[in-house]
């Protein structure tokens, strides 16, 4: 589901400009739009983990390891009724390093909309 991801609970801590929380607010943003933000932004990272529709990869994000795609996963779901496609990075012990929003219409592609999972799960 995730590359690399060793952990069955992912976490988030505070962090700094560069990882974590405080990293997931300089794309806040980008969520704000829809009416999400601030802690909130928390639960979008699990949502996306747990029942998002991994679907591609954002480049440039991550070191590109020996056999490992490159770039933090992006996810599809639909989250409280907002369509949402989110690149997410995961250390392999769970920790959120960072999260942004990507183009919902680029990475929806083919995929038929009914098959896009739904946070919270209907």
């Amino acid at each position: 589901f995730i590359p690399g991801l060793q952990a069955h609970t992912i976490w988030v801590e505070e962090g700094n400009e560069k990882a974590g929380f405080n990293h997931m607010l300089k794309h806040e943003s980008e969520f704000s739009r829809d009416g999400i933000g601030g802690i909130e932004l928390i639960e979008v990272a699990e949502a996306a983990t747990k029942v998002g529709t991994r679907v591609s990869f954002q480049a440039g994000t991550t070191r590109k390891k020996a056999g490992a795609a490159s770039g933090r996963p992006i996810f599809l779901l639909i989250y409280k009724e907002i369509p949402l496609a989110v690149a997410i990075s995961i250390g392999s012990n769970g920790f959120v390093v960072g999260m942004n929003r990507q183009s919902w219409e680029k990475n929806l592609g083919e995929i038929p909309l009914a098959s896009i999972p739904q946070w919270p799960e209907l």
